[in-house]
């Protein structure tokens, strides 16, 4: 099936690969590992390419980077926001141990049949390497959102997500994306991701991404639980397509926490609105597990 490549340096598509970012020197290469060793935030089984994009945090095809541009909030809002975030820590907790019980034990039965136990809560098994699952015919959703993206160094479990299985609204320019909405994301096929995607249908975990004007260029992501809605002073997310083109066809995802910036990773389109791969696909073979789960597999 032919490949339709992303607007991105011209060197891609000769070299085979997306390329190092040219501004690493040879000794900041080398001391890569040592970097992530000490902050401890690369994932085992990384690859060399993701390790450095974790350190850097300057994607090689990206125009513009927004992690390493943010303010940082003053010492006394970080104490106050640490403390606010606690709060609601604390005033969730029953929640959680009002779920911990039936998670518990599903997640133990699993242990024992895990076929089963993913089809009583409505997952099932899939393919990250074969992704057209996730597509659908009927959408409302702008053509920049349309397509299939690998969320590359998200250090959560899910890897892969379709947009366009979202619900939009064109009065507010806003994406309703839901956790639980089924095709819509994979997650690795492990244990602590099985018990995350029960939790999510219990609880609606859902994101709404409020674009900032009609170019859907830049948006805020907003975390919603059941009525409540998580508040950016606590956890502040966002989107931004940083692609040569402006079309949609790589984001930077960046987050603050308490108002300390945190690590970005990035939202690469693997394949386009008509089911054909893009370069970037090459990252998800090369990265990923083939085996995945899925809401409503």
């Amino acid at each position: 099936m032919p490949a339709e490549r992303p607007q991105s340096n011209p060197a891609v598509a000769a070299a085979g690969a997306v390329p190092p970012c040219a501004e690493v020197a040879a000794p900041a290469a080398n001391a890569i590992e040592a970097a992530a060793c000490v902050t401890g935030s690369s994932e085992p089984g990384w690859t060399r390419e993701q390790q450095e994009l974790w350190v850097t945090q300057k994607h090689p095809d990206a125009t513009r980077n927004i992690v390493l541009t943010m303010p940082r909030a003053c010492c006394c809002s970080v104490v106050l926001r640490i403390f606010l975030y606690l709060l609601v820590v604390v005033l969730a907790l029953p929640l959680v141990l009002f779920l911990l019980v039936p998670l518990l034990f599903s997640a133990a039965v699993s242990c024992l049949s895990w076929d089963c136990m993913l089809r009583a809560w409505g997952l099932g098994a899939r393919s990250n390497h074969e992704p057209k699952f996730m597509m659908t015919c009927e959408t409302e959703v702008p053509e920049r959102l349309r397509g299939v993206f690998y969320m590359r160094n998200n250090p959560m479990g899910d890897d892969l997500v379709c947009f366009q299985r979202g619900a939009w609204d064109e009065a507010t320019l806003s994406l309703t994306l839901p956790v639980y909405t089924p095709l819509t994301w994979t997650f690795k096929r492990q244990l602590v991701n099985f018990i995350l995607l029960m939790a999510v249908q219990l609880v609606q975990y859902r994101y709404v991404l409020q674009f900032k004007d009609s170019t859907l260029t830049d948006a805020d992501i907003r975390l919603k639980i059941l009525c409540f809605t998580m508040p950016t002073c606590l956890m502040h997310f966002g989107m931004a397509d940083v692609s040569e083109s402006l079309d949609g066809s790589l984001w930077e995802r960046w987050s603050s926490i308490c108002g300390i910036p945190v690590i970005s990773y990035w939202v690469e389109r693997i394949l386009c609105k008509n089911g054909w791969h893009t370069e970037y696909m090459q990252h998800v073979k090369k990265e990923v597990p083939d085996k995945c789960i899925v809401v409503g597999g």
